[in-house]
């Protein structure tokens, strides 16, 4: 029982058979030369017009391309010596490229420095390492909740602390707030409890 193979076998040999019907048996074999129509050297012309023109159709660019004409260049009787490139004052000879990988707070505070001032973080990384080597005070804003403690060197925990405590307020005027927030602390729980027992 023949299947959809089979058809598809059937009608591909079919069709083979019809184009082969109509190929014309007399056509010449051709020679190479010049088209009679379009001009171009081709390698096989019959009737004196190559297989672009008998079909009615132009030829693809490619047909066209024979290269690009070399040209031979005319000896120089003596060749003048060039002067050596003058280097000047500008031009820095030594340069050190350098690739940042920033992670965490450190990414985060070069991300946010690079938002308010608008610049790519190329620049700012490159702005920061100068602010350090020329000693100026780094703009860098660094969020104190993302500070990972274990990652900060003591001394500077210890500066750090020093500043805040005297940057803090009064001790006394501390301890009187707490003591107010205690008795409201109580006063809550107390009527929570009582409602309770009620």
């Amino acid at each position: 029982m023949p299947d959809a193979a089979d058809f598809a076998s059937e009608l591909v040999d079919a069709s083979v058979a019809a184009a082969t019907a109509r190929i014309d048996a007399k056509m010449p074999a051709g020679v190479a030369g010049e088209c009679e129509d379009c001009g171009e050297f081709m390698p096989r012309l019959v009737g004196g017009l190559c297989g672009y023109c008998r079909d009615g159709r132009r030829p693809p660019a490619a047909a066209y391309d024979r290269g690009a004409p070399v040209i031979a260049p005319a000896p120089i009787a003596s060749a003048p010596s060039l002067p050596q490139p003058q280097q000047t004052e500008d031009i820095v000879a030594d340069h050190v490229n350098v690739s940042v990988h920033l992670r965490g707070t450190i990414a985060d505070a070069v991300k946010q420095r690079a938002e308010v001032e608008q610049a790519p973080l190329t620049k700012v990384v490159l702005a920061i390492v100068t602010e350090a080597v020329s000693g100026q005070p780094s703009k860098v804003v660094i969020d104190p909740a993302l500070v990972d403690l274990s990652s900060v060197a003591t001394s500077d925990l210890l500066e750090e602390i020093g500043v805040r405590l005297a940057r803090a307020v009064d001790a006394d005027a501390a301890i009187a707030r707490a003591d107010a927030a205690e008795t409201k602390l109580l006063a809550v729980a107390s009527a929570i409890g009582g409602a309770a027992q009620g």
